[in-house]
């Protein structure tokens, strides 16, 4: 990571990495998700994800398809190289230490025209859990509950998707000097 993504990432509590994928990956990614499309599922109204809240309840589900790591060869190829793609490793390797691991499955999810929202959520309450906070200490950030989401289509303004709450750290890292222009 640069200076100018230490700081983003510590200010705000997420990056953006354009590009990851090529054009290429990302075709192959969607022809493998299309061929086992019929495996997803959309959540039942008794799952609900939307809490309480009237805002995120919706006329439907969100659709979820798992297991896309045991899918037959070639179809899995590209989602397992995608857990350690190296133009991620990098920036894991900085936010997490090295000898990073995966503990939540690979899913895909996807929202129709009036699919519910799902509540914010994270943290494991009130007590601490240092596997689940973000901390600054000595000059070096430590994060745990990183997650690392690929966009396969576009997406525009209006259209929803992942939601993120900008501002989730303290801006620990001085901000670079070009930023401030």
């Amino acid at each position: 990571m640069n200076d100018d993504e230490k700081y983003l990432f510590d200010l705000n509590g997420y990056l953006v990495i354009e590009n990851v994928l090529t054009e290429e990956e990302t075709k192959q990614a969607n022809e493998a998700l299309d061929r086992h499309l019929d495996q997803g599922r959309i959540r039942p109204r008794e799952q609900s994800l939307a809490g309480e809240s009237p805002a995120l309840e919706g006329t439907l589900g969100r659709g979820e398809l798992s297991g896309l790591l045991k899918w037959e060869e070639p179809d899995c190829n590209l989602f397992r190289d995608m857990l350690a793609h190296p133009r991620i490793v990098p920036y894991l390797n900085e936010m997490l230490g090295p000898g990073f691991r995966m503990d939540h499955q690979m899913f895909l999810l996807w929202m129709d025209k009036g699919a519910e929202g799902f509540r914010f959520h994270g943290s494991s309450g009130p007590g601490f859990d240092p596997n689940q906070y973000y901390i600054f200490k000595n000059g070096q950030m430590h994060n745990g509950l990183t997650v690392v989401t690929f966009q396969l289509t576009d997406v525009n303004p209006g259209d929803g998707g992942l939601s993120l709450i900008p501002g989730s750290h303290k801006s620990n890292y001085p901000c670079p000097p070009d930023m401030k222009l």
